[in-house]
């Protein structure tokens, strides 16, 4: 959930910063307004893909991010 101002520009450079490991991929999913979500906020989905060429990922690895 995030300020209704918010970007979508900016969301993907604050990931971006924070530079998760093994991250391949971001993408829109969607956004939604309504409730429960309050007034001047809106609940944005995103994909998140990461991958590791030498390994198969668990759980464990990317649940933080």
């Amino acid at each position: 959930m995030v300020a209704e101002q918010v970007t979508w520009r900016q969301i993907v450079q604050t990931i971006h910063q924070h530079q998760p490991d093994l991250l391949s991929g971001l993408l829109f999913q969607n956004v939604y307004r309504g409730k429960p979500i309050p007034k001047g906020f809106k609940s944005v989905t995103l994909h998140l893909n990461f991958r590791d060429p030498n390994t198969t990922l668990r759980h464990e690895q990317v649940d933080p991010y």
